[in-house]
């Protein structure tokens, strides 16, 4: 992917990483959840955060047994876009 819309190509970089991983573990309803998410990076840099952060919240809450280093990296991302949003004045 060479085109970058938002400035948010780590991100998505980050969260393709995570789904390969979590789908190598045996987790593939969660990867493809992530997938999902990362669908909505060519349209709205907003609705991609929002997708983005709600995805990894519910592999979270319903995935207990994915790995605490892999689960520190989904907790690290949302923390940060939520303080994307905080320091914007948004959600």
């Amino acid at each position: 992917m060479t085109n970058d819309p938002h400035g948010y190509r780590r991100l998505y970089d980050e969260l393709t990483d995570l789904e390969t991983e979590i789908r190598t573990l045996g987790f593939d309803a969660a990867a493809d959840r992530l997938r999902f998410a990362k669908r909505f990076y060519s349209g709205s840099s907003t609705e991609f955060m929002i997708e983005t952060r709600s995805v990894l919240w519910a592999v979270l809450k319903e995935e207990l047994t994915i790995p605490a280093p892999i689960r520190s990296r989904m907790a690290w991302i949302m923390d940060q876009i939520t303080e994307g949003f905080r320091r914007a004045g948004g959600t």
